[in-house]
């Protein structure tokens, strides 16, 4: 009978093991592909459809209730992250609420929104007149910033005091043994 409780006991702790707080997605995935350029050439087809999108922040404006990015638009992986890439369809503003702070969510991060769209907003992009899609947002998700991945590079006066090793063989595939007198 003891056996039988340490069992139970054993059985339990790992079925809670099992029970720990699943991370979220960003985003959901199963959302209709509709992309930037789409809403702009038809805007009211789209009205009230919801969407995923990402990009690259471009200025942040924090009003009174709300907070609105403009989002240079990318294409996403699977995952919901813009791709790290020049193709865009346009640019778009995402509408969060609350006050998000300007000196986190700064020109240049990455960021997916998933939202409904709203009408569409005309401003100047420097002289230029722009319409921009809008989506009011209900989740985001600002992505960390990616690690540049550089070559290593071998310090030309390093020093190996092992710079031979006779029992080293580099071929997985080499059938005799690896000895100093081959």
């Amino acid at each position: 009978m003891p056996v039988q409780i340490g069992l139970l006991f054993l059985a339990l702790l790992m079925l809670g093991g099992c029970a720990g707080q699943a991370t979220k997605p960003p985003v959901p995935q199963v959302l209709p592909k509709i992309s930037v350029a789409d809403v702009k050439s038809k805007p009211g087809d789209y009205l009230g459809k919801p969407v995923r999108w990402g990009g690259t922040i471009a200025h942040v404006t924090n009003l009174k209730t709300k907070t609105e990015f403009e989002i240079v638009s990318r294409p996403l992986n699977s995952l919901g992250r813009p791709l790290a890439t020049d193709q865009t369809d346009g640019r778009f503003i995402a509408v969060l609420p609350g006050f998000l702070d300007p000196a986190i969510y700064k020109k240049n991060r990455e960021i997916t929104v998933r939202g409904v769209i709203s009408s569409p907003i005309s401003r100047k992009i420097g002289e230029f007149t722009y319409t921009f899609p809008v989506v009011n947002a209900d989740q985001y998700y600002l992505w960390p910033n990616r690690i540049e991945t550089r070559p290593l590079r071998r310090d030309p006066f390093f020093y190996d005091p092992w710079p031979y090793d006779p029992w080293y063989c580099s071929d997985p595939y080499f059938r005799r043994p690896c000895y100093p007198w081959w």
